[in-house]
C-alpha cells in the first residue's frame, strides 16, 4: 500500500507538469511557437496518462479520490482527433480544403449539410466531455489537497475546472504535489507502514497489516486531535498518548471509535490540554489489540 501512495503522487506530478506545459503551449503560445499546438497535445496525452495512473494508485491506496474526470477528458482528446483526421480525409475525397469551403456554390454547401451537422454533434459531444471531465479533475484535485491541508492543491483544483486557466490550475497541482511530497506529514503514509512494522523488543510484529494515517491530522489547545486511519482489518484501540520527540507530554481522557473497520476510520482523541507550538507536528500514538501501536501526526492549531 505504502508503494501505491508514493507512486500516486509521484505520477499526479508529473502529469499535472505536462498537462500545465501542454495546455500553455496549446492556448498561450499557440500563434507564437510554431508546431506547439501539436507538441502541447501529445505533452497532453501523456500527462493524462499519468494522472490517470496517479489518481488510480491513490485511490488503491485508501484516500478517496477519482480518475473519473481524466477518463472522460481522454475520450474528448480522441473524439477531436478522429474528427479532424475524418474531416480532412472527407474534404480531400472531394478534392477540398477547410479554406476552400468559403467559395463554394449554395447547392454545394447545402448537399454538405448532413457531413457538417455530423460534426457538429461529435464536436458538442466532445465539448461536454472536457467541460465535465475537467469539473471532476478540478473536484478530485481538490478533495486531494484538502486530505492533506495543501493550499495550492485546493487552488489548483478549483482552476483546472474553469476553461482557459486550466494550465494555472495545473501548475498549482504540481507545485502541490512537490510540497506533499516534502511535508513530513504529507509523507507520513509512506513512512508510517515501514516504521510500525519494524520489530521492537517491547512490541512484536503484529500477524495483521497495521493501520496507517491517510492524510494531514490536526490537533487543538484544549488536546482535540482529529485524524484518519485505513485499515484492512478490524482491530481495537486500547489507548492512546501524544508525543514530542519521543517524550510523552499528554495522556488521553477518551477517544472514538474504540474499534478500527476495514477503510478509512476518522479518529478523534480527547487528550489533556497542554500548550503547543502552532504549525509544530506532534505524534498521536494509538495502542492496539495484539501488542503494537500506529503513530499519527497532527498538526497543533493553537
Amino acid at each position: 500500500m505504502n508503494g501505491e501512495l508514493r507512486n500516486g503522487f509521484s505520477n499526479v506530478g508529473i502529469g499535472s507538469l505536462l498537462s500545465a506545459i501542454g495546455l500553455t503551449l496549446m492556448e498561450v503560445l499557440s500563434s507564437i511557437i510554431p508546431f506547439s499546438s501539436l507538441l502541447g497535445l501529445v505533452l497532453g496525452i501523456i500527462g493524462l496518462y499519468f494522472l490517470i495512473k496517479g489518481f488510480g494508485s491513490l485511490k488503491r491506496g485508501g484516500i478517496s479520490v477519482s480518475n473519473t474526470g481524466f477518463y472522460l477528458i481522454s475520450i474528448g482528446v480522441i473524439l477531436d482527433i478522429v474528427l479532424v483526421v475524418l474531416l480532412y480525409l472527407f474534404l480531400g475525397s472531394l478534392g477540398l480544403s477547410p479554406t476552400s469551403l468559403v467559395g463554394l456554390s449554395r447547392h454545394t454547401v447545402l448537399s454538405l449539410l448532413p457531413y457538417i451537422a455530423g460534426i457538429g454533434i461529435v464536436s458538442l459531444v466532445s465539448l461536454l466531455l472536457f467541460l465535465v471531465g475537467g469539473i471532476l479533475a478540478g473536484i478530485s484535485f481538490y478533495n486531494l489537497g484538502k486530505s492533506y491541508g495543501n493550499s495550492p492543491m485546493q487552488v489548483g483544483g478549483i482552476l483546472v475546472a474553469i476553461p482557459f486557466l486550466e494550465f494555472i490550475g495545473y501548475f498549482l497541482t504540481w507545485v502541490g504535489t512537490m510540497e506533499v511530497g516534502k511535508s513530513p506529514i504529507g509523507l507520513y503514509p509512506y513512512q508510517q507502514q515501514t516504521y510500525v512494522q519494524t520489530p521492537t523488543p517491547s512490541y512484536p510484529t503484529p500477524s495483521y497489516p497495521v493501520p496507517y494515517q491517510i492524510g494531514a491530522g490536526t490537533i487543538d489547545s484544549t488536546g482535540r486531535a482529529f485524524l484518519t486511519l485505513f485499515s484492512q482489518v478490524q482491530v481495537q484501540i486500547t489507548d492512546a498518548q501524544l508525543l514530542d520527540s519521543n517524550i510523552v507530554i499528554s495522556q488521553t481522557r477518551s477517544f472514538t471509535p474504540t474499534l478500527l473497520v476495514p477503510g478509512n476510520n476518522n479518529v478523534n482523541v480527547n487528550f489533556t490540554s497542554f500548550q503547543g507550538n502552532p504549525g509544530r507536528a506532534y505524534i498521536v500514538r494509538l495502542f492496539l489489540s495484539g501488542g503494537t501501536y500506529v503513530d499519527a501526526l497532527v498538526k497543533y492549531l493553537g
